[in-house]
């Protein structure tokens, strides 16, 4: 029982982790190309 409730928790939190990361170097590439211009 205990492992089913921790592997959704790990999922989520691994899935906001990617969705993090992603937004992060979104901003880090917006930041470079704004200050190319």
């Amino acid at each position: 029982m205990s492992e089913k409730l921790v592997f959704p928790e790990d999922f989520l939190w691994g899935s906001a982790q990617s969705a993090y990361q992603v937004e992060g170097n979104n901003l880090i590439m917006t930041g470079m190309n704004l200050s190319k211009w």
